[in-house]
């Protein structure tokens, strides 16, 4: 088990996950039909989580199962075709309403609100402690 995965068992009591987390092979076919890069931490919570869960809450993510079809990418190419300055960054969590939360290659978390000034806000925080700290509030 590695660093981030054991970190976000050890601190999230209850977390839930994909019983089929997306293949090396399916990540590198997301990437290309993005075009984007992954960073390390996007890889690590897909090869190792597919998704995660708590409750009623749940991140976007890929599984084995749905592969190109998952919400993680309908949603990036949603983003990136209605609004260009999306495009290079991942949709891993909608908050609602049009609230996304967007992943760099360098595991950066930035809030995107499309119908508030389509400004990309950095949230400061690497895609761990975006995790950690959403799912603890």
């Amino acid at each position: 088990m590695s660093n981030f995965k054991k970190t976000i068992t050890d601190e999230i009591e209850g977390i839930e996950f994909s019983n089929a987390p997306a293949s090396i092979a399916t990540i590198q076919e997301i990437q290309q039909k993005l075009g984007c890069c992954f960073g390390t931490q996007l890889k690590c919570y897909l090869l190792e989580f597919g998704y995660l869960a708590l409750g009623p809450y749940e991140m976007y993510g890929v599984n084995e199962y749905q592969k190109t079809d998952s919400d993680l990418v309908k949603a990036s190419e949603m983003l990136h075709k209605d609004f260009p300055l999306t495009c290079g960054m991942i949709a891993v969590d909608n908050q609602g309403e049009g609230h996304y939360i967007l992943c760099d290659h360098q595991d950066m978390v930035y809030e995107f609100i499309p119908s508030y000034k389509n400004e990309v806000v950095p949230l400061h925080k690497t895609l761990l402690e975006y995790i950690l700290t959403h799912f603890r509030d």
